[in-house]
């Protein structure tokens, strides 16, 4: 990652935590935050994959943008199994930190992810 101010990483989740995160004024931890002990969290290039690995039951998911700058306290960029350096929240992300939360288009079942939706 770069010391760009307006670098952003994303959150996919589906529209009730998304829902959830705006009624508590925190993003929802899932299942998989609670078991990790971290709030999981993509770059721009990683979450086509991670939508079709880990999201592709979701109906209605969303994308949220999160500046870096917010949340820099407690992000972490750490290796998955195979070496990707995936970023990690280690604390509460204020719902005011989401620059934006999009629906994930489907093309014939399938999420997909234009360039527009990370702007």
């Amino acid at each position: 990652m770069t010391n760009d101010l307006r670098q952003k990483v994303y959150r996919l989740c589906s529209l009730s935590e998304w829902e959830a995160s705006v009624r508590n004024g925190v993003i929802t931890a899932n299942k998989d935050d609670k078991r990790d002990g971290f709030l999981h969290l993509c770059k721009e290039g990683q979450v086509l994959r991670s939508a079709l690995k880990h999201y592709s039951h979701i109906n209605n998911l969303q994308v949220l943008g999160i500046l870096v700058r917010d949340i820099q306290s407690i992000l972490k960029f750490e290796p998955n199994r195979s070496g990707e350096l995936f970023p990690h929240a280690y604390g509460v992300i204020s719902y005011s930190s989401v620059i934006f939360a999009r629906p994930v288009p489907v093309n014939n079942g399938v999420y997909f992810f234009p360039k527009e939706l990370f702007s």
